[in-house]
Formats: structure tokens, C-alpha cells, sequence
């Protein structure tokens, strides 16, 4: 499947639906840690999903432009609309 993000258009695997079910456990986890720790090992799940070859698909990028673009397949993957990673100002 093909996802747009800000850096660019990725060619990514789909994911089943137990990994939906997965990626929502340990949101609600990181969310009840707080933890920094976590999140990265996130990341690393969404890009060890989405490409083959995570380190070759996303070398050009910076540090933070790989977490934006791990994020944002994370949202097409959940079907969400904004960022679950971002907390919300309001």
C-alpha cells in the first residue's frame, strides 16, 4: 500500500488486523508509562512492519524526520486522522 506523508510517498506492507490490535496495546501502554523507552520501541515495530528494509528505506532521512514518517504510517495503519503520539495543547 502506498502512503503519503510530508517527507515524501512510501511504498509500505499491510498490516493484519491482530498488528492493529498490537500497535493499539501499546499505545494505551506507553500512554499509562509515560515512558520514552517505549515509544521508541514503537517506532521500531512500525518500521520493522512497513518495509523490508527499514534501515535502507529511511537512511536519507534525519532522526526526527524518520519518527514523523514512523508516525504517520502508524496513523494510516490505525485510521486515524492526527498524530497519536502528539499531545494535544487544548
Amino acid at each position: 500500500m502506498k502512503i503519503k506523508t510530508k517527507h515524501g510517498k512510501f511504498e509500505v506492507n499491510s498490516i493484519s488486523f491482530n498488528d492493529q490490535c498490537e500497535m493499539e496495546g501499546a499505545l494505551a501502554e506507553m500512554s499509562a508509562q509515560d515512558s520514552t523507552r517505549e515509544l521508541f520501541k514503537f517506532y521500531g515495530w512500525i518500521g520493522e512492519r512497513a518495509f523490508k528494509n527499514p534501515s535502507k528505506e529511511l537512511k536519507k532521512f534525519s532522526i526526527d524526520e524518520k519518527y514523523q514518517i514512523l508516525s504517520e504510517i502508524a496513523n494510516e495503519y490505525l485510521g486515524l486522522g492526527t498524530d497519536p503520539l502528539e499531545k494535544s495543547g487544548d
